[in-house]
C-alpha cells in the first residue's frame, strides 16, 4: 500500500468512527459554499489578520522560519479557496490528513490548530451576518465546527501512524510491535494516573 492508499485508509477509518450523526454531510458543505463570496471577498484580509495573529505570540511565531511568511500566506489563501469553493470529499480530506501531520513535525500544537480553525470561522461568520440571514450564519457555524472537529481527527490519525511509523524507524521495531507496546504503555500510564488522582 503506498502513502496515498494508506492515508485514506486511515481518513476513511477514521470517519468510519465517528457516530455518522456526527459527520459532515452535504448540507453542511452547502452552508459553508453558501457564504463562499463573503470568504473570498474577505480572503487577503484575513490571512493578513491570521498570520499577524500568530506572529504576534512567541510560541506561534517560533513554528516559522525566516522569510517564509509569503509563502504560507499563499498557501492559507489556497486552503480558504479550495474550502470554500469544495468538494470536500475524500481528496480534501486526505490532503486535511498529510497537511496537518506537516504542521505537527514543525512544531504546531493540536491547540494552536484548533484555535486558529476557530478564528477563520469567527472571521467569516462575523462577516456573513451583515448580509447572511441569522439561519444561515448559524448553519455556516454548526457546519464549520464539524468540518474543523475532523480535519483536527484525520489529522490526530495520520498522526499516530506517522509517529509509529518514525519510532519503528528509527528503533528498528516493526511498527505493529510499536503500536502494541505504546497501547500497553499507555494503559498502565492511565492507570497510574488514576490511582494519583484519587
Amino acid at each position: 500500500m503506498n502513502l496515498k492508499e494508506t492515508l485514506l485508509a486511515i481518513v476513511r477509518q477514521t470517519l468510519e468512527e465517528a457516530p455518522p450523526q456526527t459527520l459532515f454531510r452535504p448540507e453542511d458543505e452547502a452552508a459553508i459554499l453558501k457564504v463562499k463570496d463573503v470568504a473570498l471577498q474577505a480572503k487577503e484580509e484575513m490571512v493578513k489578520g491570521f498570520y499577524d495573529t500568530l506572529f504576534s505570540h512567541p510560541k506561534t511565531a517560533q513554528v516559522f522560519r525566516e522569510g517564509e511568511r509569503p509563502a504560507r500566506e499563499k498557501t492559507l489563501e489556497g486552503w480558504i479557496e479550495r474550502t470554500f469553493s469544495g468538494p470536500i470529499d475524500e481528496e480534501y480530506w486526505l490532503l486535511e490528513a498529510a497537511t496537518g501531520v506537516m504542521h505537527l513535525s514543525r512544531g504546531v500544537t493540536f491547540a494552536q490548530g484548533g484555535v486558529m480553525f476557530s478564528w477563520i470561522g469567527e472571521q467569516v461568520a462575523r462577516r456573513a451576518s451583515s448580509s447572511f440571514s441569522p439561519e444561515d450564519v448559524l448553519a455556516f457555524s454548526l457546519a464549520w465546527s464539524k468540518l474543523t472537529a475532523l480535519i483536527l481527527g484525520v489529522t490526530q490519525a495520520a498522526a499516530g501512524f506517522a509517529m509509529m511509523q518514525a519510532i519503528g524507524q528509527g528503533s528498528g521495531l516493526e511498527p505493529a510491535l510499536v503500536q502494541r507496546l505504546a497501547a500497553q504503555g499507555m494503559s498502565e500510564l492511565v492507570e497510574g494516573w488514576r490511582a494519583s488522582l484519587r
